[in-house]
């Protein structure tokens, strides 16, 4: 007869657990690749949110003013975020701060800069915030540890080089323009690949199921 207030079972440890056995579980591999490419985009805004504002007619100090706005929306911002995150579940949510590099037009309408700095930093930091739960909803507890750290270093490389290719068409084009259509490109196939993961992940886990019922049977005979 079991107490209803008995611990649960403890977890193992995660050292026990490797990078090869947490990577290779259903649905990991294209979350973590989803966030890889997600980055790509994401820091395109915060790198170069101030030198679009003077290209779209701003002065300098109106300009670099919307730093604060950002800052703000990073720090307030994802409250609001975090609860629809937990009415909506957190992977529908994360694809919001992909929109971020698309939603760049704004800053051409006057009055609305730092709304769009609010905004932009809103997204980009509840994207950040949610990558863990994210992974959560994704593997058993027992492979958190390793998957995000995974995750979290697979933003590396989209945060130094999606910066850098913006920074080209900059120079090439003369314009921001191009830059954040293709930083927005980029968080939009992030999106699709996050959205689809469920499906790959119930596609698996039903085929694994099936081939276990297909070797009882076999046993049987």
């Amino acid at each position: 007869e079991h107490s209803e207030d008995a611990a649960p079972p403890a977890l193992p440890p995660a050292a026990a657990v490797t990078y090869l056995e947490a990577l290779t579980q259903p649905g990991v591999v294209p979350s973590i690749s989803a966030a890889a490419i997600a980055a790509f985009g994401l820091w395109v805004p915060t790198v170069y949110i101030v030198r679009h504002a003077q290209d779209s007619g701003y002065d300098s100090d109106t300009s670099s003013r919307v730093i604060l706005a950002f800052g703000l929306g990073g720090i307030i911002g994802r409250l609001p975020i975090a609860y629809v995150a937990d009415l909506w579940g957190q992977r529908l949510v994360s694809c919001f701060g992909v929109l971020t590099a698309l939603l760049s037009w704004i800053v051409k309408v006057e009055g609305l800069l730092y709304s769009y700095g609010f905004v932009a930093g809103s997204l980009v930091g509840s994207f950040m915030a949610l990558l863990g739960p994210l992974m959560a909803e994704t593997v058993h507890p027992k492979y958190m540890p390793k998957v995000t750290t995974a995750a979290f270093s697979a933003l590396g490389p989209g945060f130094m080089g999606g910066p850098a290719i913006a920074g080209r068409l900059y120079d090439s084009l003369g314009t921001l323009d191009w830059s954040f259509a293709l930083a927005g490109l980029f968080g939009l196939v992030a999106a699709v690949m996050l959205l689809l993961t469920p499906c790959i992940v119930q596609h698996s886990e039903q085929q694994r199921a099936e081939e276990e019922e297909a070797a009882e049977e076999e046993e049987k005979r």
